[in-house]
């Protein structure tokens, strides 16, 4: 009998490691299929002689770009976890992307989460961005260009594990970009920097690739060792709080409480905003209607 039990369940071990196999296959293939495919470049007359340095530099860091290339773009680790593999975000300077990048690359990336060979982009979230004005496009590409180069001897290549690939066949990690952009939406015709929820609006799109198109969170974490990305709606974890405590939420990383934001929230990023943006950004929340945590349906 013993010796059946054992038979038995040696044989459905051996079933169960086929499967996981044949499934990580599967992923693996599906996955390089997306990520293989080639997109037409998005159509823009962007005004790339008009472009503002100084605003470029402000939107550089405010929206983000340091958090994952590094406070000197020159490229960072994003996620180094062994099934996770190593997502790696590139370098932003001459060396790694060239001297004539942004002007001829940066509308793709951000409108349609391409690379400069018109392939997807790995896990950059570029639909956070897909809805800048032609000019902050151009004021960014500004910037950036102005960049000295900077080497990074300890950046590795990019190695996508087997987990990411297998959460994203089931639609649970947004590995390919271009999956996630939404060509209906219309880029920004102007904008008026102004404390106001119509300007928040704008501003924080680029908070949805973490809490969801709706702003009502997650429920289940963006990376390894990460919370769940909060609901900012009123039925949220913000909702008896006032706007001093989101402004100290957002300059100082604390909430009413006392307790401190987990850092993979870019609340120092954040706190580099003018009052007038973390203002907007407060406005517009305001106005959102009350959501259970994770419906961003």
């Amino acid at each position: 009998m013993v010796k059946k039990l054992l038979k038995w369940s040696a044989g459905l071990l051996g079933l169960l490691v086929l499967a996981v196999g044949c499934l990580i296959a599967l992923a693996w293939w599906r996955s390089n299929s997306a990520l293989d495919q080639h997109y037409p470049p998005v159509q823009a007359q962007v005004d790339w002689a008009g472009g503002d340095l100084q605003r470029g530099e402000y939107l550089v860091r405010t929206r983000g770009c340091a958090d994952c290339h590094g406070q000197d773009l020159s490229g960072g680790v994003v996620i180094d976890a062994p099934p996770f593999g190593q997502l790696v975000a590139s370098n932003l300077t001459p060396v790694g992307v060239g001297d004539d990048y942004y002007q001829k690359h940066l509308v793709n990336v951000l409108r349609g989460g391409l690379d400069r060979n018109g392939q997807s982009l790995i896990f950059m979230p570029s639909h956070d961005y897909m809805t800048m004005t032609d000019a902050e496009v151009a004021d960014m590409a500004a910037y950036l260009s102005t960049i000295p180069a900077a080497e990074n001897p300890a950046l590795p290549p990019m190695n996508v594990g087997p987990l990411p690939r297998v959460l994203w066949l089931f639609g649970a990690f947004p590995l390919v970009s271009r999956e996630h952009m939404d060509l209906s939406l219309e880029p920004a015709q102007s904008i008026v920097v102004e404390a106001s929820a119509d300007y928040g609006a704008h501003v924080v799109s680029m908070c949805k690739g973490c809490h969801g198109g709706q702003l009502a969170g997650l429920t289940s974490p963006v990376a390894p060792d990460t919370p769940n990305p909060a609901n900012l709606t009123p039925t949220g974890s913000m909702a008896n709080w006032s706007e001093q405590d989101f402004f100290t939420a957002m300059r100082e990383g604390r909430r009413p409480d006392g307790s401190q934001i987990n850092e993979f929230m870019p609340w120092k990023t954040v706190s580099q905003m003018s009052d007038v943006e973390i203002r907007a950004i407060w406005l517009y929340l305001r106005t959102l209607p009350p959501r259970a945590q994770g419906e961003n349906g």
